[in-house]
């Protein structure tokens, strides 16, 4: 959890949780970049939206 830093965003519900990232393009506008999704602290998927 520590290597890419604090997200930008978490959503929790029950045991989920889902950590946000957000880039920002050549035009400064944000985006959300990476999503990780935790079932009871534990990493279940990484989503890559670059």
């Amino acid at each position: 959890k520590e290597a890419l830093g604090e997200p930008d965003e978490v959503e929790k519900a029950s045991r989920l949780s889902q950590w946000i990232y957000q880039c920002s393009d050549d035009d400064g506008f944000d985006y959300d970049c990476f999503i990780l999704r935790f079932v009871d602290d534990f990493l279940v998927k990484f989503d890559d939206l670059e």
